[in-house]
């Protein structure tokens, strides 16, 4: 999803991870409080249809246009885009839509960060979202809808492609968590490398779609799009750096290529995991603490800006341990190469 907000200015304490995922949280929450109660396949009235089309991914894409969306009018255009919606579903969003499957028809949602997936998967037009006053969400999956779907997925052909879609998505993520960010055309290169069927201008929207929706993105000065890590807060110098150093590791990016933690770097993880558990805030795990300090160390964070972050995730003071393990962790933990220079000079 576009991110719409600069944290660079901030202290480290004030730009964490989590205070990321806040926002994000705030502002999907906000929009969700526009939707229209209503759902395709679920006998949608003509006069409510435009209001669902509204929300959706096409109305983004074609802001201008003039066709009237009537209830039948977007149940067709769904369907003749459910293989390739399919085909390119995020990870997360199918690990979504298979609870549902598997919990007949409808599920709670268990953790925030799904809402973010029910977002894509409502502005889809394929699921119905409700929620309570103690903010409890259920994400539906009409039965038409269920069927379409299920009779796709049995394909032999589409599960053998749709593994290879799945495979694009896995390493996005696993290059994102090891540099930081990538140009959006990298990304599609991925799939186009694999999926090189499915490179005409229909497949191509449906594919820029699920990728705009599954990872976070900004435009830099040229309107390129610019996909980030989420955890990613220093916005302005990526886009500085980010087609300066592209070259180094297109070669990377178009590979294999994982991810793959040093034993130095687990061990100081573990060992502030360790330390951080039996004083970290109620609201904090002793995970989450960890993960805010690793992503700040990624980003140049120095020892005093880690040591400021930990400050507001526990309930005392740092000890001596405690510092230790935080500066074993900013020895250990790669920084993300458009960060390489900042992190130096701290």
């Amino acid at each position: 999803m576009r991110r719409d907000f600069d944290l660079s200015s901030l202290s480290w304490a004030e730009k964490t991870f989590t205070r990321i995922h806040e926002l994000k949280l705030q502002a999907c929450q906000e929009r969700m409080s526009f939707w229209p109660d209503c759902c395709l396949f679920e006998d949608l009235t003509d006069e409510r249809s435009e209001e669902l089309w509204r929300i959706s991914f096409d109305a983004e894409e074609h802001p201008c246009s003039a066709a009237l969306h009537t209830a039948d009018y977007l149940e067709r255009q769904v369907r003749e885009e459910l293989f390739e919606q399919q085909l390119f579903l995020p990870v997360s969003e199918q690990r979504l839509l298979d609870r549902i499957y598997a919990e007949g028809g409808q599920t709670s949602l268990h953790d925030p960060y799904e809402l973010f997936d029910a977002e894509a998967l409502v502005r889809k037009l394929w699921c119905f979202l409700d929620w309570d006053e103690a903010g409890n969400y259920t994400l539906s999956l009409p039965p038409t809808l269920g069927m379409y779907l299920t009779f796709l997925g049995a394909s032999f052909d589409f599960s053998f492609t749709r593994q290879k879609a799945l495979n694009c998505h896995q390493r996005i993520t696993g290059l994102l968590s090891a540099f930081g960010a990538m140009l959006y055309e990298d990304a599609v290169g991925l799939f186009y490398r694999d999926l090189s069927e499915y490179t005409q201008p229909h497949a191509a929207r449906l594919l820029r779609r699920s990728i705009l929706s599954a990872y976070d993105w900004v435009s830099d000065q040229r309107g390129s799009i610019v996909l980030l890590h989420p955890a990613c807060v220093e916005v302005p110098l990526v886009l500085s750096q980010i087609r300066s150093i592209a070259p180094f590791f297109q070669s990377t990016w178009s590979s294999d290529w994982m991810e793959a933690s040093s034993e130095e770097e687990k061990k100081a993880a573990v060992s502030l995991a360790t330390a951080v558990y039996p004083v970290a805030r109620p609201e904090m795990t002793a995970h989450g603490v960890v993960e805010n300090i690793r992503f700040a160390a990624k980003q140049g964070a120095g020892l005093a800006d880690l040591v400021e972050i930990l400050q507001s995730m526990i309930i005392c003071k740092p000890t001596e341990t405690l510092v230790g393990a935080l500066q074993r962790i900013r020895e250990h933990t790669p920084r993300w190469i458009f960060c390489t220079d900042s992190a130096e000079a701290q």
